[in-house]
């Protein structure tokens, strides 16, 4: 059995919702903004929101009018999402604690699907674009959200950048989960045989701002998705990196203002 990479274990979610969300809030609210745009959620309509995380697509679903559904598979992110949709007042807007790769929802029940970072990650990720287009209507639409790769990534080429420097003997994950829909013909492909039938894609780059590399920093060693690349790292071994990504940041933007540019592919298809 191949041994899972930690951001595609719950547990490794379940206490950092709130640290991810502080660190993508910017490119996940795009994402889902352009997303959105490009589908054309309708009231009335009934949306899922598969990996839903902090539940940006969600809101914006159920703000638009549309009956949503956002489920994700650790119970700390549902948690989190539930008190972010109490606070502030999403009607039509439930959620749920789901195996995507295991929808336990009816054929045919959704006008719009929705995933964002999400089924890139899953260990089975054929069962997981199954059942994502399993439960869509048909004629019905599923947008995936991958990136495009570690090259379109800039905040990620800085983190390993100055891993690098910071441990010498740092090994990059080979392969990288994050990284496994970064060849388009195979995105397609994959959409294509779990059982959509054509799929369009579109590029979306975004500039991630942030105040100091010295407050930037700290959230990524924080953030759920890249965590487990710090937890072989003694405190002194953190904080040395923490001054080499800002040194880094530094010598490339000078006094700011600072920003990374991050790439994603955004996949429709239709059923």
């Amino acid at each position: 059995m191949t041994r899972q990479n930690a951001s595609q274990q719950a547990s490794s979610w379940d206490s950092r919702a709130a640290a991810y969300e502080e660190s993508n809030a910017a490119t996940s609210d795009t994402y889902a903004r352009q997303a959105l745009n490009i589908v054309g959620v309708t009231p009335g309509q009934k949306v899922l929101d598969v990996a839903a995380g902090p539940g940006y697509f969600s809101i914006l679903a159920a703000q638009a009018g549309a009956d949503v559904l956002a489920v994700d598979f650790a119970q700390g992110m549902v948690d989190y999402l539930r008190e972010k949709v109490r606070r502030l007042d999403v009607e039509n807007l439930r959620v749920e604690v789901m195996d995507g790769q295991d929808l336990k929802l009816e054929d045919d029940s959704f006008d719009i699907a929705y995933s964002s970072l999400g089924i890139m990650l899953f260990p089975d990720r054929a069962a997981g674009m199954r059942e994502f287009c399993r439960v869509l209507k048909p004629g019905g639409l599923g947008a995936i959200v991958a990136f495009t790769g570690l090259e379109g990534h800039g905040t990620y080429r800085l983190v390993l950048d100055a891993l690098e420097m910071t441990k010498p003997d740092f090994e990059r994950v080979v392969p990288d989960p994050r990284f496994s829909l970064t060849d388009p013909d195979i995105f397609r492909t994959e959409m294509l045989t779990a059982g959509f039938s054509r799929v369009n894609m579109f590029t979306v780059r975004i500039v991630q701002t942030f105040d100091s590399p010295e407050t930037f920093w700290p959230l990524l060693t924080d953030s759920p998705a890249i965590a487990h690349v710090f937890n072989d790292m003694t405190e002194d071994q953190v904080q040395a990196f923490g001054d080499i990504f800002a040194e880094l940041v530094r010598s490339r933007q000078g006094d700011g203002p600072y920003g990374t540019e991050n790439e994603v592919r955004i996949a429709v298809g239709v059923k």
